[in-house]
């Protein structure tokens, strides 16, 4: 089954966190993984990302994986959950 992109990544607040949604109804973002210690994490792009996902029906976003830099979490979350 070939998933598409419903609406394309889109910042959802402050912290830079930014979202996709699927056509199957799937959620997908990814979050800063904050680290009050480090002091590059606080530019956009550094440091680790958190690939979350909302299922269908659920309240809770679950976490996938973690990876580092933005754009490879954003990447790796979409070939992730098959889309094409």
């Amino acid at each position: 089954m070939k998933i598409n992109i419903e609406k394309n990544w889109h910042k959802v607040d402050l912290d830079n966190t930014q979202e996709v949604h699927l056509d199957n109804g799937v959620k997908v973002r990814v979050r800063k993984q904050l680290d009050e210690n480090c002091e590059h994490s606080k530019f956009r792009g550094q440091g680790e990302w958190n690939v979350e996902v909302l299922e269908n029906g659920s309240e809770d976003w679950e976490w996938v994986n973690t990876y580092s830099p933005m754009y490879w979490a954003k990447e790796n979350a979409l070939i992730f959950f098959g889309v094409h």
